[in-house]
């Protein structure tokens, strides 16, 4: 009483609504159950392997979030996606897993077109830590923007130690890498 849907739909239907909103509250609705009313794994990679550019990318957040047993194989299957933003989230979430299959689709995004694509690429392979890096990290070096080549050049510091004559600007990561000032 006193709501729209109380006037519109009366009490059977104020009663209805408030029993489904605590089904979802209490988790007594069938996709919470064990084998349920569907099966969300199966549905979210079929909603990868055949939706739109969105859809494959919400599919692969909400599997990530649910902790999915699929997770890493369409996560890795995401990694040769047509879509750059698809390919680096797959790597992303791989990474998260421990799991450093995605380094060479980071290592190809580093010459993508656009320069977030090629920073979070770089931020990216920078958490990995490890000499297996290295390649991809020199092939920053080169990169047109001066923030990417300037991560790049930190994590070569810092996973080998040396400054290799490194002449860039002073950053704080540099100083915190390093303990060194570096000038153009």
């Amino acid at each position: 009483v006193g709501r729209w849907f109380g006037k519109v739909g009366g009490r059977l239907y104020s009663t209805t609504m408030a029993i489904l909103t605590l089904e979802v509250y209490y988790r007594y609705l069938p996709i919470y159950e064990k084998g349920g009313g569907f099966h969300s794994d199966e549905t979210l990679s079929l909603a990868f392997h055949n939706g739109s550019q969105r859809q494959r990318l919400q599919s692969l957040k909400i599997m990530a979030e649910q902790g999915s047993a699929m997770r890493s194989g369409v996560l890795r299957t995401a990694l040769d996606d047509i879509d750059e933003h698809i390919r680096l989230y797959a790597a992303e979430e791989l990474l998260k897993l421990g799991d450093h299959s995605g380094l060479p689709a980071l290592t190809e995004l580093l010459d993508h077109s656009n320069g977030f694509i090629r920073s979070k690429s770089m931020s990216l392979i920078a958490r990995i830590e490890d000499p297996i890096i290295i390649p991809a990290l020199t092939h920053a070096l080169l990169d047109k923007h001066e923030f990417v080549a300037e991560r790049a050049a930190t994590m070569l510091i810092k996973l080998t130690g040396e400054d290799f004559g490194f002449k860039y600007t002073d950053t704080p990561d540099v100083k915190k890498a390093t303990g060194k000032k570096y000038q153009t």
